[in-house]
C-alpha cells in the first residue's frame, strides 16, 4: 500500500520538516567532527570547542531562516509549483 507524500498530506509535510531538522543537525554537529579531528591531528584542544560553538550558531541561524521564509511564504516547493493549472501560465 501506498501512501500519499504530496504537498498537501500531514506525511509530506512532516517528511518535509524533518529533512530540514536534520540538514541544521548536520549543520551543527560537523563542524565540531571537524575540529575535533584536526585537534587530534594537530595535537590542539581549542578546535572542536570552535567547530562546535560555530556549528550551533549557524545551525540555529539556519533553522531561524527556515521558519521566517516559510512563515512569510518565500519558500515553495517543486510539487506546488507543478501543480499550479494551466490558466495560471497563460
Amino acid at each position: 500500500m501506498t501512501k500519499n507524500v504530496g504537498s498537501n498530506s500531514p506525511l509530506g509535510t512532516a517528511v518535509e520538516w524533518v529533512g530540514r531538522i536534520m540538514a541544521a543537525a548536520f549543520m551543527m554537529v560537523l563542524p565540531g567532527l571537524l575540529g575535533q579531528w584536526l585537534d587530534r591531528k594537530f595535537g590542539t584542544s581549542f578546535l572542536a570547542l570552535i567547530g562546535f560553538g560555530f556549528g550551533m550558531f549557524v545551525g540555529i541561524g539556519c533553522l531561524l531562516l527556515m521558519t521566517k521564509s516559510i512563515e512569510s511564504g518565500k519558500i515553495t516547493r517543486k510539487t506546488r509549483r507543478s501543480e499550479k493549472s494551466l490558466s495560471d501560465f497563460e
